[in-house]
This record gives structure tokens, C-alpha cells and sequence, in this order.
């Protein structure tokens, strides 16, 4: 499973991602979920609009943080 949250901060929004094994087998009982946090300026909103900005963001964290991607698919 991956969560996704987006929070708004003093001067844009902190995306937060989080990929966590829904998997309740014994085999995935020790499975840990994997989270990673990046910010986005409001400049940089201001340039791609919020979704423009959120959706490039996303695309670089799921690249970047392999780990996370692995673990929402577990």
C-alpha cells in the first residue's frame, strides 16, 4: 500500500510517502513500512501549479526511493 500525504507549510507543502506492507502472512510479519519526505517552495508551485508540482515530485521520489515502491508493492 502507499500513502501519500501532502501538508502545507510556512512556505509551500512538505510531501510525505510512505510505502507499508498490508500483508498479514508470518512471512511479512517483520516487514517495516519505508517513508520518505520532500518539500515543495511555493515557487515551485507557483511554476507548475500544486498538481504540476506534486505529480513531479512524485515521479522523483518513486525513481529515487526504490525501497518505497518495493514495499507498496509487497
Amino acid at each position: 500500500m502507499l500513502r501519500v500525504q501532502a501538508y502545507p507549510v510556512m512556505d509551500g507543502v512538505e510531501l510525505y510517502v510512505a510505502g507499508v506492507c498490508s500483508q498479514g502472512a508470518p512471512d511479512h510479519r517483520y516487514h517495516r513500512g519505508t517513508s520518505v519526505s520532500r518539500y515543495i517552495s511555493s515557487e515551485d508551485i507557483a511554476k507548475r501549479g500544486l498538481e504540476g508540482a506534486l505529480a513531479y515530485e512524485m515521479t522523483i521520489l518513486l525513481h529515487e526511493y526504490t525501497e518505497v515502491t518495493n514495499m507498496a508493492r509487497c
